[in-house]
């Protein structure tokens, strides 16, 4: 017998590039196994204001983790805020015609060991390295 859908989760984040801030949060679920759950589609509008950086998964856990949260969506945000992290780092690490990046203060360490291609001594070990460097040639020295 089929047992049907037991959990159609649903997160929309709206997200500012490039810093990565959440603007807008909403769930919704379809279809769960015990009404109550549904009490946690309100609980997605307290990530607005996160940034996806270090420390959101750690915020996220806060938030919607443990007895007082739904681990199931904390694991789709997980997951949605792993490929947002993937994918605007892949844009803004492009180069221009001009030999310039689109976006030069990016945090490539949010992109290291985030899987196999981007490891540490991976085969794009080297593009970190070299996108570092044009983003340091780029960006003016911290003050210490």
């Amino acid at each position: 017998m089929d047992p049907g859908i037991v959990h159609h989760i649903i997160v929309r984040l709206v997200l500012s590039l490039p810093k990565l801030i959440i603007e807008s949060a909403e769930a919704e679920m379809p279809s769960v196994p015990v009404d109550m759950c549904r009490d946690m589609e309100e609980v997605a509008g307290k990530l607005v204001g996160l940034r996806l950086t270090r420390g959101f998964k750690d915020r996220l856990t806060e938030i919607l983790g443990g007895k007082n949260g739904c681990i199931h969506m904390n694991n789709l945000i997980q997951f949605m805020a792993n490929a947002a992290i993937q994918g605007s780092y892949t844009y803004y690490s492009w180069l221009r015609e001009d030999g310039r990046l689109k976006q030069h203060d990016f945090d490539a360490s949010l992109i290291v060991n985030s899987c196999h291609i981007w490891r540490e001594d991976g085969p794009l070990a080297p593009r970190l390295d070299e996108l570092k460097k044009i983003a340091e040639s780029i960006r003016p020295p911290r003050d210490k």
